[in-house]
């Protein structure tokens, strides 16, 4: 199995309470500071970040991800063009310039996500020591990750 890009290489202070033998963390929730950058390198064409808009922790209604779309059709023409992300990698920066969560999941491996949180202008993240952590209702909520707070619960049957 190829390694997803949300397996992230952590530096030994993130994974102080992690296993030793432990190289990356699967199912992040990643905090960033306004205008901190994320970097990819797609080593395998099947699996690249795609922003999952209709996810109910995404926070900013306003997030252009055009650049996300660029990158799944630059992705697609290299292999059609019969290219391997192995020979022909494809590193992919984005600069994120509004504080929010992000939701992001595989392109192939839809049950791997991505969690992103971008702190504020002026703020900073939670845990200095720990801005890459393993998906868990602690590590979302140290973040301030909530669900969206207007979806809709119930069908107003008079619209109908």
């Amino acid at each position: 199995m190829s390694k997803s890009y949300w397996e992230f290489e952590a530096h030994p202070r993130e994974l102080a309470t992690a296993n030793a033998d432990t190289a990356t963390i699967s199912n992040p929730v990643v905090c960033l500071e306004y205008g901190d950058s994320l970097q990819f390198e797609i080593t395998n064409y099947a699996n690249y970040p795609v922003y999952d808009e209709n996810n109910i922790l995404n926070s900013n209604k306003d997030f252009d991800y055009g650049p996300f779309i660029d990158l799944a059709s630059q992705i697609k023409a290299k292999s059609l063009a019969g290219l391997s992300g192995s020979t022909n990698p494809v590193l992919f920066s984005y600069t994120f310039t509004a504080g929010g969560t992000y939701v992001f999941t595989d392109a192939t491996i839809t049950t791997n996500t991505m969690i992103i949180v971008v702190a504020n202008s002026g703020e900073t993240c939670p845990s200095s020591s720990a801005n890459i952590q393993t998906a868990t209702t602690r590590s979302l909520t140290a973040t301030g990750s909530s669900q969206s707070s207007d979806i809709v619960l119930a069908i107003d049957f008079p619209l109908l």
